[in-house]
């Protein structure tokens, strides 16, 4: 892996989707998630991502699969996706959302704190003062997926609108969509996901929680050109 380029730590990473982005934007990614994750493609630690940011505030540093270890001074940037359900659509009609962890505001106050750009990810009925509204229809992706970006530095830009003309594959759930069932006439299978997101590598479980990584390496050059502008890089 190539190391002299600008470090960002993707924190809640799971397997991997918003890292790739932000590879391909120009960025060496970092991991860290709480549960264990096998295939994610970059170096990781398994950790609760708010005691890693906790950690790297007092001095101290974060040790990597990879043998490597990182200071808050290492890192240029942070990504953060913290769990969604707590303000996903599905829980709230189902009245579920008490069931799950709200981390976005304790996420937001760490990675302020942190004194350095960041990002943060998560659904459509989050509380975010989102800078970019991204969909898979936008990077010519067989998927409607909207996500909400919040950054800092702030960025503001006119984006392509989404382009929901054909029914799209729906990765969510464990099954398959009845409508996508009559138009293809068999079930999408985790090939077609995987070829759907563009990411080889993942199980069914792990896409239907994932992000493509167009959606990242889309703000991840942004990013890129707000540290070179504020010369951070």
């Amino acid at each position: 892996m190539t190391t002299d380029r600008p470090k960002l730590l993707d924190l809640f990473c799971c397997a991997g989707g918003c890292s790739e982005g932000y590879r391909k934007a120009g960025f060496t990614p970092y991991g860290i998630d709480i549960e264990n994750q096998p295939r994610y493609p970059f170096p990781f630690l398994q950790m609760d991502a708010l005691e890693a940011l906790d950690k790297l505030d007092i001095g101290e540093g974060l040790i990597f699969n990879n043998g490597e270890t990182l200071y808050k001074e290492d890192i240029v940037a942070f990504h953060a996706s913290p769990p969604c359900q707590h303000y996903s659509l599905a829980c709230v009609a189902a009245h579920t959302t008490h069931k799950f962890p709200d981390l976005l505001p304790q996420t937001r106050e760490r990675l302020k704190s942190t004194g350095k750009p960041w990002v943060i990810e998560n659904v459509p009925n989050a509380p975010m003062e989102a800078d970019f509204i991204l969909c898979g229809s936008m990077f010519g992706l067989p998927i409607v997926r909207h996500r909400l970006f919040e950054m800092f530095p702030k960025c503001f830009d006119l984006v392509m609108c989404c382009n929901h003309v054909d029914a799209p594959i729906g990765i969510y759930g464990h099954g398959t969509n009845s409508w996508y069932r009559r138009k293809t006439g068999h079930n999408a299978s985790t090939q077609d996901w995987r070829e759907a997101m563009k990411i080889p590598w993942m199980t069914k479980a792990e896409l239907a929680e994932a992000i493509p990584p167009a959606y990242t390496e889309f703000i991840g050059k942004y990013l890129m050109r707000e540290l070179l502008k504020e010369s951070l890089i």
